[in-house]
């Protein structure tokens, strides 16, 4: 049996995603003072030995914030790649004890069979050093153009095929910018993450706007075939009023979308029984206290998916939470069924119904 064996992988889920949120933390901060920084240094403001005295002492924070971020960064690493050995030290150790017991075939051994999708990504995540964005137009059969950025995730062993997709609806704000919110912002800050994000931006709103909704489904499409993606983990994901433009797309799309969240937003019955019929894996959140869109716009619409496909659909009320996203929401640990998994996990190991693996 291997000597790496724990019964909680969620002990090390959690110390991780600690991790991950310190280092956010220690970017947003080294961001701050690099602001301060430019100010200081400004001679028609500040000038003279006070000045120089307070910029010498900026660079030393900064300094050490930036060793503290790379040193938590390199323990988070460390962490996914313990993550990993244990759950193949669990594995083996089943395995050996299923061979001493002659035992061949249980739903054990579905469950173990079912969980690569979920091993994949923390490997990957262990080693993936980065990841960088591309911007471009594209423009629909429909005549719509959306602008977008797509996230590549970079890996210290070279390029992988076969990665899961998520496409992520902003909301009204971002029609100005799509990397407005706090999701797009903290990818771009170092949050890592072993797969493609694509963050298509809407002249207008997502809710309503079929025309959007039908070219950001042809760009997901096109990316997912360019960048040769798991068709089998492609997902969605949508704040505020693209929590609503998210329920209307995959209801539209659910030929392509093995899962989707929706954050803050609501939908309509029609649209949401559609969804519900098409057997699409959905995850809802509402903060109790969300003042732009009220929490029971967000609990209706998942009363009504939960009750047409109770098995694929879960809503999570987020106890005294407002509109806002925090940065760490999606590597926060969270109970899907019983399993301790991040929302980003979820989304990235969630394959669509019918194929092996469906859920990890």
């Amino acid at each position: 049996m291997s000597e790496y064996t724990i019964s909680d992988y969620s002990i090390i889920d959690n110390a991780i995603a600690t991790t991950n949120q310190m280092v956010q933390t220690y970017t947003d901060w080294d961001g701050k003072i690099n602001e301060c920084k430019t100010v200081v240094t400004d001679t028609s403001v500040f000038m003279g030995p006070a000045a120089d005295s307070c910029n010498e002492a900026l660079t030393t924070v900064a300094t050490s914030s930036k060793s503290v971020s790379e040193n938590l960064g390199t323990l988070g690493g460390f962490l996914g790649t313990v993550s990993t050995k244990y759950q193949q030290g669990d594995k083996d150790s089943l395995d050996a004890i299923m061979a001493i017991t002659g035992g061949n075939e249980s739903t054990g051994n579905a469950v173990l069979d079912n969980q690569s999708a979920l091993e994949q990504y923390k490997t990957l995540a262990a080693l993936q050093t980065g990841g960088h964005f591309e911007n471009n137009k594209f423009t629909a059969s429909n005549g719509t153009t959306l602008k977008y950025y797509l996230y590549c995730p970079e890996f210290s062993d070279g390029n992988h095929s076969g990665l899961p997709l998520l496409v992520f609806l902003h909301g009204t704000g971002g029609a100005r910018n799509a990397m407005h919110e706090t999701f797009p912002k903290a990818v771009k800050g170092g949050m890592n993450v072993p797969g493609y994000i694509l963050f298509p931006q809407s002249s207008k709103n997502w809710s309503g706007e079929t025309k959007a909704q039908d070219a950001a489904y042809e760009l997901t499409k096109k990316i997912a075939k360019d960048k040769n993606c798991d068709m089998t983990r492609i997902s969605a994901a949508g704040h505020s009023d693209g929590g609503y433009g998210v329920h209307q797309m995959v209801a539209r799309h659910p030929d392509l979308f093995s899962s989707y969240l929706s954050y803050a937003g609501g939908g309509n019955e029609k649209t949401l029984k559609a969804i519900a019929n098409a057997h699409v894996y959905t995850w809802g959140f509402h903060g109790t206290k969300d003042g732009a869109v009220n929490y029971n716009k967000g609990k209706t619409a998942y009363d009504v998916l939960e009750s047409n496909n109770p098995d694929g659909t879960q809503f999570t009320a987020l106890k005294g939470g407002d509109h806002h996203v925090a940065s760490n929401f999606w590597v926060t640990t969270y109970s899907w069924n019983g399993q301790n998994i991040t929302p980003i996990q979820w989304l990235f190991t969630t394959k669509k119904y019918g194929t092996s693996s469906q859920t990890t």
